[in-house]
């Protein structure tokens, strides 16, 4: 089964996909995790195959749009998050349906991270993938 992984955060939200996607090669997947390319390298050390998804969220903060929301009084605040987020999920939307549709091989499954859910489905519905949020693989504890 061919199996795209979008992962949209920093690096702690990346690593336990890079885990999930070296279990799922274990038992004989094909993986591809697509997330910031700031983590190609990281991604690569891990033996998964690795799509760009462009600029992270943390890295972002440090532009001028970024430094906008810090300096935002309470009545500019939501206008300057506007500002910051629209051109950032816009392009990892973009690059996130390019990297699903890239190949003659469409992934059979998409599994998302949390923030990516928002902004990358409309991508995985295009691409006729199934698609699950790794929330619902979360194990659950009872006491």
């Amino acid at each position: 089964m061919r199996i795209a992984i979008v992962c949209i955060g920093s690096r702690g939200d990346v690593d336990p996909f890079c885990a999930l996607g070296k279990e799922l090669q274990a038992l004989g997947h094909s993986v591809c995790l697509i997330t910031h390319d700031d983590s190609a390298e990281y991604v690569a050390q891990h033996g998964i195959e690795f799509a760009g998804l462009g600029t992270d969220p943390v890295e972002a903060r440090q532009s001028e749009a970024g430094q906008a929301v810090d300096k935002a009084g309470a009545c500019g605040k939501l206008a300057a998050l506007k500002g910051f987020f629209h051109p950032l999920v816009i392009d990892w939307a973009t690059k996130a349906h390019a990297a699903l549709k890239q190949g003659d091989e469409k992934p059979d499954l998409c599994i998302l991270s949390t923030l990516a859910v928002s902004i990358v489905t409309p991508a995985c519905e295009a691409v006729r993938s199934s698609f699950r949020n790794r929330d619902f693989w979360l194990p659950t504890y009872s006491e």
